[in-house]
C-alpha cells in the first residue's frame, strides 16, 4: 500500500516538473517567431506557388470556354474545380502561417501540407528535398 503512493507521488512530482519544464523552458523557445522563420519562409515560398497555380488553372478554364462549341466545357470544369482545391491549399497554408505566428502550433499542418507539395512536385523522390 505504502509502495504504490510513493509510486504515484513520483509519478505526480515527475508530471509537475515536466509541466514546469514545459512552461517556463519550452514556451519562450517556440514563441519566438525567430524559432521558425524558416518554417515561414517555406510557406511564403509555397504560397505564392499554390497562387500561381491558382491563377494559370483560372487562366486555362476561362481560355478554354472560349473555344467554340461544348466540346471543351468538361475540361473547363474540372481546370475551374482545381482552382478551388487550389484554394482550399492556400487557406490551410494562411492558417499554418497564423498559428505559426501566434503561438508556435501548426508543426502538423505543416508536415502535412509543405511536405506533401514537396513530394507532389518531385513524384518517386525524397519529400523532404
Amino acid at each position: 500500500m505504502t509502495r504504490t503512493i510513493g509510486i504515484r507521488i513520483i509519478c505526480v512530482a515527475a508530471a509537475v516538473i515536466l509541466a514546469l519544464a514545459s512552461i517556463f523552458g519550452v514556451a519562450k523557445l517556440t514563441t519566438d517567431p525567430a524559432f521558425y522563420q524558416k518554417s515561414i519562409a517555406a510557406l511564403e515560398e509555397k504560397q505564392e506557388t499554390v497562387l500561381e497555380l491558382t491563377a494559370a488553372s483560372t487562366a486555362a478554364s476561362a481560355a478554354i470556354t472560349l473555344l467554340p462549341g461544348d466540346t471543351a466545357t468538361p475540361i473547363a470544369d474540372k481546370l475551374a474545380d482545381l482552382s478551388g482545391y487550389f484554394l482550399i491549399v492556400l487557406c490551410a497554408i494562411f492558417l499554418e502561417k497564423y498559428l505559426l505566428t501566434t503561438d508556435g502550433r501548426g508543426a502538423g499542418v505543416e508536415a502535412g501540407i509543405v511536405r506533401r507539395s514537396d513530394h507532389a512536385g518531385n513524384p518517386g523522390g525524397d519529400p523532404g528535398q
